[in-house]
């Protein structure tokens, strides 16, 4: 059994809804019931997960006398014969509520609580099943004369589920809280410092080659970061769909994480460059640019502007990728003979590896 996280499955489903036709047709604003925040919080990521099963490609059963929170299945089919206590959700996936079945807190205001949505995905409720909720599907909804729906049967469109899978998100993040964005902020710090100094010991050149391709190729380092942030995930994503090829697709969509990361330290190092130029050296360049961004990313918890903090890390890790596809593009590349002059616009080998003769002429 596959397990992925939330943040992955919502953009499976939002690559899976964009693509797909739809009547235009209004629909009303649902809110999903509140996940299981006190299990993330108390009992640890672990604890989350098995409460909440997520699943692509496979099948979900909640076998009676079994209760969990919520359940999310892409491209599988999910049988409910015991207790959710929250949602279940199927992109592409069959949903049977068997009888006996419970969705749904008895809490929920009708009209105002989901218990099911369901997109490309026929939602069977048995006899005897009890939905405290709507349902929301595109699909065929069937419910028995002896099934208990305290909820509305409502036809989902595409921007319905785009609204279903946006309240999900961001109502899992806001129940986290603020100490869970505190300590992710510490995590993320801490592994860009480490990072950093590892790139600083063992691939000095890289960073310096780096620091050059963001000077002179401005251009090219924005379109570079842009292909790999855009196209690359959009291209794992279809490759993870089909059954052949899944592990490659999955293999790059893992990658994407590190070369994020790698990025965003480069693009922490370019900045030191730019603010204090050569006046440093390499290690403490880096600490003084590291310092700003953490004290940026401590201003997130400032509501009013953390989308510009947000903003902020995206554009510096874009640019950090660029900046390293573009270096190890030049560095693969022929030398070019001394005698001839360089391509107009470009950078010579020795322009690229000056930073790196002045330091090692300052260290003797």
């Amino acid at each position: 059994m596959r397990r992925i996280p939330a943040l992955i499955l919502m953009v499976v489903a939002m690559a899976i809804i964009a693509g797909t036709g739809a009547s235009a047709q209004e629909v009303p604003q649902p809110t999903l019931p509140e996940p299981a925040i006190e299990e993330l919080e108390n009992g640890g990521f672990g604890q989350f997960i098995a409460n909440n099963p997520m699943l692509v490609g496979e099948d979900v059963t909640v076998a009676a006398g079994e209760t969990v929170d919520n359940v999310f299945v892409v491209r599988g089919s999910a049988r409910i014969d015991g207790t959710v206590t929250g949602a279940v959700v199927g992109l592409k996936s069959p949903i049977t509520v068997g009888s006996g079945a419970t969705i749904g807190a008895s809490s929920i205001d009708v009209g105002n609580g989901v218990a099911i949505a369901s997109w490309d995905g026929p939602v069977t409720i048995e006899a005897g099943a009890t939905v405290n909720g709507d349902i929301y599907s595109n699909a065929e909804i069937s419910v028995a004369d002896a099934a208990n729906v305290s909820g509305d049967q409502i036809v989902l469109t595409r921007e319905g589920a785009v609204t279903l899978v946006g309240d999900m998100f961001f109502s899992t993040f806001d129940g986290i809280g603020t100490a869970m964005w505190i300590a992710m902020i510490v995590m993320v710090s801490v592994s860009t410092l480490a990072l950093g100094y590892l790139l600083i010991l063992f691939g000095r050149s890289g960073l310096n080659n780096a620091v050059a391709a963001g000077k002179r190729s401005i251009g090219k380092s924005i379109g570079w970061g842009l292909f790999v942030a855009i196209v690359v995930p959009i291209a794992a994503l279809l490759v993870m769909a089909t059954v052949v090829a899944a592990p490659l697709g999955w293999g790059v969509w893992s990658s994407l994480g590190l070369l994020a990361a790698v990025g965003y330290t480069v693009g922490i190092y370019f900045v030191g460059r730019l603010i204090l130029g050569d006046r440093f050296g390499h290690a403490l360049t880096f600490l003084i640019a590291w310092a700003i961004y953490t004290v940026i990313a401590f201003l997130s918890l400032i509501p009013v502007i953390v989308g510009v903090v947000v903003v902020v890390w995206i554009v510096t890790s874009i640019y950090g990728v660029g900046m390293v596809a573009v270096a190890a593009w030049r560095v693969r590349k022929p030398s070019t003979p001394a005698s001839s002059a360089p391509e107009s616009g470009g950078d010579s080998p020795e322009s690229i590896t000056v930073p790196s003769v002045i330091d090692s002429a300052a260290s003797t």
